[in-house]
């Protein structure tokens, strides 16, 4: 089964490009943070929080789908 990550930006959810969809995949099955860049801007993702901190000072929600 493929996942898709995706995060919330207002009221749409955005999916992660291919890489970083990859990249969180990687860090939710071992249970580790890291980073990624999100519309050229780096950002903490935390998966298993289901949470990223972008720019370091905006928190966004994300979510695996397909689950």
């Amino acid at each position: 089964m493929t996942f898709q990550w995706v995060y919330q930006a207002g009221n749409t959810w955005v999916p992660f490009d291919g890489n970083n969809n990859r990249v969180l995949e990687q860090f939710w099955r071992s249970s580790r943070n890291g980073q990624v860049i999100v519309n050229r801007l780096p950002a903490i993702v935390y998966p298993r929080q289901l949470q990223m901190l972008v720019n370091n000072n905006t928190w966004v929600r994300i979510v695996r789908t397909g689950c």
